[in-house]
C-alpha cells in the first residue's frame, strides 16, 4: 500500500473539484456521454440473467454515489448497493445523498468484505487516476476476490492513449492482464469531452452521430465475467 500515491490522488481530486467543470450534471457534453454509457449498461444488464432486486454491487472509487444511484434506477435495491472511496469528503456527501446505501472510506487494495460477496463489482474512471502499477494490480485482485463466480466486473475508463501528469488510461490488453479476463466484451465509447462541447454548441445532432461512429471516442466500457 503506497501512502504517497494515496496522498497524490487526494490532492489531485481536491484540485479537480475546484477546477474541472465538464463532468458537472448541468454540462451538455457530460449528459451526452452519460446517456450513451447508460444505454450500453442497460443493454448489458438485459442480456444477463441477474435478478437485480436480489443482486449486490460494489462500486470502487464510488465518489458521491452517482453510479450506484443509477443502478437503483435499473432495479437494484439501495440496501444492496455498496461503495468505497479513498476521499472522506466524497463518502460523507454520498452518505448524505443516499443514506439507505452502504459507503466506506478506504483504500480498495484492502476491501473489508468476505470472498464472493457481490454479483457485480464496478469501477468508473478510478483506475486511470492511479499511476502506481502495484496499486492497480492489488485493487484488481481484491475486485476479483469479492466477486461471486459468474459475477461481472463493469469497467469504464480512459483508454491507453490518454496520459497526463495525474492520470493514465489503460488499453484493452491492459484490462485483460489485470483481470486475467475470462468471458468479456469491450466497447469503445465516449466522445472526447472538448470535442463534444464544441459540437453540441454548434450542431448537437452531429455530436451524437460522431460518438456512435467511435472514431473520436476515448474510453473503454468492458463487461468481464468471473469464471
Amino acid at each position: 500500500m503506497d501512502h504517497s500515491e494515496e496522498e497524490r490522488i487526494k490532492k489531485y481530486y481536491a484540485w479537480r473539484e475546484q477546477n474541472v467543470q465538464i463532468w458537472k450534471n448541468i454540462n451538455l457534453a457530460s449528459l451526452l456521454i452519460c446517456q450513451q454509457l447508460e444505454c450500453k449498461i442497460v443493454e448489458f444488464l438485459n442480456k444477463t440473467n441477474l435478478d437485480l432486486k436480489k443482486s449486490k454491487i460494489l462500486d470502487i472509487g464510488c465518489g458521491k454515489g452517482w453510479y450506484l444511484r443509477e443502478f437503483v434506477q435499473y432495479g437494484m435495491l439501495p440496501k444492496n448497493c455498496f461503495g468505497i472511496d479513498l476521499i472522506n469528503q466524497r463518502i460523507s456527501e454520498a452518505q448524505q445523498l443516499s443514506p439507505n446505501m452502504n459507503f466506506v472510506c478506504g483504500n480498495a487494495e484492502k476491501i473489508e468484505f468476505p470472498n464472493e460477496s457481490f454479483d457485480l463489482v464496478s469501477q468508473f474512471t478510478c483506475f486511470s487516476s492511479i499511476l502506481d502499477m502495484e496499486m492497480r494490480k492489488n485493487i484488481a485482485i481484491e475486485m476479483k476476490r469479492v466477486l461471486k463466480p459468474k459475477g461481472w466486473i463493469i469497467w469504464y475508463d480512459m483508454n491507453g492513449n490518454l496520459k497526463r501528469d495525474n492520470y493514465q488510461g489503460i488499453s484493452i490488453v491492459g484490462i485483460k492482464e489485470l483481470f486475467s479476463s475470462g468471458d468479456g466484451s469491450f466497447h469503445k465509447v465516449t466522445l472526447h469531452g472538448r470535442l463534444a462541447e464544441i459540437l453540441l454548441k454548434f450542431c448537437p445532432a452531429v455530436a451524437a452521430l460522431i460518438q456512435d461512429m467511435k472514431i473520436f471516442n476515448n474510453c473503454i466500457l468492458a463487461f468481464i465475467q468471473k469464471q
